[in-house]
């Protein structure tokens, strides 16, 4: 069963401080949409202590939109990665739940949904989802869009979790499942800010991410996480995170991309990586989350400061 849950009645959250982090401080400064991708693991692991830990870093982030894969709900309502995050951080939320599926959690069997959630300090003012392709042998899986209506203007939101098969080679179905999101008309509604977030379970080098960038037809720019010492890009999953199994790869598969329609048109964008340390033992996700910054385009953020200067 699929299922299409919204909750746009809380207002903005309160201000928090950013995080003791000088990459972070430092995007702070920039006027601009705060977005985070991340996937969520589902309700594995000690759910309970995770979920608490990735609300307390959420909240430090101080974030205008939050990208969620893997999000869990109960089917009786008495557990909800969505509903507990977007009361943690008072933000409104939509669900979009693909997949039923009894999963074992801390011990106890649930039955449960799955799928993505985005949630938005800003009222959403447009949903869309729709199923991609997808592999009978992994499940449904689709992509959840949203129009926010931020002082920047009207940012369009995507948000999708593309299929990973253990020993199985899923590139020609990450292309396709990619074209279909790309492809939607959608996107092509004005708009000051397009994100596409989510976890592509693609390494920067794939057909599926090298599409996106120099085929989908639009002028696209990365979140591209810098090293704070020098090194080499972090990565967002990695055997450095006690909930991913020893001896797995470290590997990019986690991204938010910007969609302009134009060359030129491209916002100022900065990134980090986060939720990557833990809190006490607990990592927040076997996942570490994508953090951007994007501010509008020089003449669109012209015309949002007049419009909220007009009398």
């Amino acid at each position: 069963m699929v299922g299409l849950d919204a909750c746009r009645d809380r207002g903005p959250i309160p201000g928090f401080l950013a995080p003791d982090r000088p990459i972070l401080r430092a995007l702070h400064m920039m006027r601009a949409l705060r977005v985070v991708s991340l996937n969520t693991w589902k309700a594995d692991g000690p759910y309970r202590a995770r979920l608490a830990v990735m609300a307390e870093q959420l909240r430090a982030l101080e974030p205008d939109v939050v990208c969620l894969q893997e999000a869990f709900v109960a089917v009786d309502g008495s557990l909800s990665t969505p509903k507990a995050l977007a009361a943690a951080l008072g933000m409104n939320h939509v669900t979009y739940a693909m997949r039923e599926k009894d999963r074992i959690v801390e011990g106890v069997l649930v039955p449960s949904r799955s799928g993505l959630c985005t949630l938005s300090r800003w009222p959403i003012v447009e949903v869309v989802a729709r199923p991609i392709p997808s592999d009978p042998r992994d499940g449904d899986r689709g992509v959840l869009m949203v129009a926010v209506e931020t002082p920047l203007g009207i940012a369009r939101i995507v948000n999708t979790h593309l299929t990973y098969l253990r020993d199985v080679d899923t590139a020609v179905l990450n292309l396709r499942q990619v074209r279909a999101v790309l492809a939607e008309p959608w996107l092509r509604d004005a708009a000051v800010i397009r994100l596409l977030c989510g976890d592509f379970n693609s390494e920067p080098d794939s057909d599926t991410i090298r599409y996106i960038r120099e085929q989908s037809g639009w002028h696209v720019q990365e979140a591209t996480p810098k090293h704070p010492r020098g090194g080499e890009r972090p990565v967002t999953f990695s055997p450095r995170n006690a909930n991913v199994r020893e001896g797995a790869r470290s590997v990019v598969l986690d991204y938010v991309f910007s969609l302009a329609p134009a060359a030129g048109r491209q916002p100022r964008m900065s990134s980090a990586v986060v939720l990557d340390q833990p809190t006490g033992s607990v990592f927040p996700s076997d996942h570490f989350g994508v953090y951007a910054e994007v501010g509008a385009p020089p003449a669109e953020e012209t015309l949002a400061r007049a419009r909220l200067s007009a009398p």
